[in-house]
């Protein structure tokens, strides 16, 4: 079951470090002290003398990186209903801070405005990269300290009626606690350790967006059938054989992933053993290492697996035989 975020404590375990230095330099907080000495000699005596010590608390600069990880357009289906974007947002500061997370779903550039879920953004807590049960709902500002990051899941509902080939784009926001501001506002004080905060980002807010893309897939089976009787004719009597036909093909841009057939075989027939094909070659009717087996994977039914297909994939054709009890 997936879990709700909401305490901070939790974080440690979704989080990534971005390297060992941090990544706007020296951490807040630290002291820089520095004093002069002088060497010079009074008469033949060697003397010395020593400024005032001077102490520098390094100031925390607001930082946030935000980048979409998918790579290339989301294939989604029009409607459909929570549909997953992935990003990492990463504390490009050089302190700890929290930020909010929120979503833009009106960004211009696409065909389509998607519509946020209910439940919209999730952590990756367990790792894995992809959005699943281990996973985590954000449900308070997610924490970071400097140089780390968290794999974020933005799932979002694509309305119906949306052409093959269109495109919507939804954006992650992510604003820092320290938010909002001109880039190199100060804010006296306010960071960690009382140190005071240097805006290096307007509004201390990151911003990156991921884009859907509807991919209408169409598959179409099409099925005839061919009977000869024996009385070398072509009517429905007993005894009569039916070859039944069907041609599968898919067309659209998207791919209809795992295609299976099923074809239940009616009553009052008997399948003729060693009769089915797949575009032309024969399939062995028990389940095995071919795609194909009869009452195997479903009883008293005709069952191949096609796989993946687009509409590259051309059309498959599959035949077998019944006898009319």
């Amino acid at each position: 079951m997936k879990k709700l975020y909401s305490l901070f404590g939790a974080v440690a375990v979704v989080l990534a470090c971005a390297g060992g230095a941090h990544a706007k330099g020296t951490a807040a907080g630290t002291l820089i002290s520095d004093k002069a000495t002088a060497n010079f000699t009074i008469g033949t005596q060697a003397a010395t003398a020593t400024s005032n010590t001077v102490t520098i608390t390094v100031a925390q600069i607001v930082n946030v990186t935000v980048s979409w990880l998918d790579g290339s357009n989301v294939a989604v289906a029009s409607p459909s209903t929570n549909q997953v974007l992935t990003f990492k947002v990463t504390n490009t500061g050089n302190g700890p801070d929290t930020f909010a997370l929120g979503v833009n779903d009106s960004v211009a550039g696409g065909n389509f405005n998607p519509t946020a879920a209910t439940q919209t953004f999730w952590v990756d807590t367990n790792g894995d990269g992809k959005f699943d049960a281990g996973d985590t709902q954000v449900v308070a500002p997610i924490p970071l300290n400097a140089d780390q990051s968290a794999t974020v899941f933005v799932l979002n509902n694509i309305p119906s009626g949306q052409a093959d080939g269109n495109t919507g784009i939804s954006q992650l926001l992510a604003t820092s606690s320290f938010g909002p501001g001109a880039v190199g506002q100060v804010k006296t004080g306010a960071g960690t350790g009382g140190v005071d905060v240097v805006l290096a980002i307007l509004n201390g807010q990151g911003t990156a967006n991921g884009i859907y893309q509807v991919n209408g897939v169409v598959l179409t089976i099409n099925k005839s059938s061919a009977v000869k009787d024996p009385y070398n004719g072509t009517e429905p009597v007993p005894g009569a054989t039916i070859t039944y036909t069907l041609q599968v093909s898919v067309s659209g841009s998207g791919t209809a992933k795992g295609v299976t057939i099923t074809d239940p075989l009616p009553a009052n027939i008997t399948y003729k053993s060693g009769t089915l094909t797949l575009n032309g070659t024969t399939l062995t009717d028990v389940k095995d290492a071919d795609t194909g087996d009869v009452g195997g994977t479903t009883p008293n039914a005709v069952t191949v697996t096609l796989g993946d297909l687009t509409s590259a994939s051309g059309t498959k054709t599959i035949t077998f035989q019944v006898t009319i009890n």
